[in-house]
């Protein structure tokens, strides 16, 4: 999984995208998340105070932000 590239390609998504970057992720920092999110067409950015699995660790704020972003469409 590390290996797994795909910045090269990232400016060719071409559908709403949210990225969620976990506050305390050491396996994706933050500043990825924030590079990711910059490299998508108006891709938006959100934060969750949780490592790398916020979907498992705070599932109700990681839920919330879905909703958030799917109501913003």
């Amino acid at each position: 999984m590390a290996a797994i590239d795909f910045r090269e390609s990232n400016h060719r998504v071409a559908v709403p995208t949210l990225v969620i970057g976990g506050l305390q992720d050491e396996a994706t920092p933050l500043a990825m998340s924030q590079a990711i999110a910059g490299a998508i067409p108006h891709a938006k950015l959100a934060t969750i105070d949780a490592a790398h699995v916020s979907a498992v660790e705070r599932p109700a704020e990681f839920a919330q932000l879905l909703i958030d972003f799917w109501r913003s469409l």
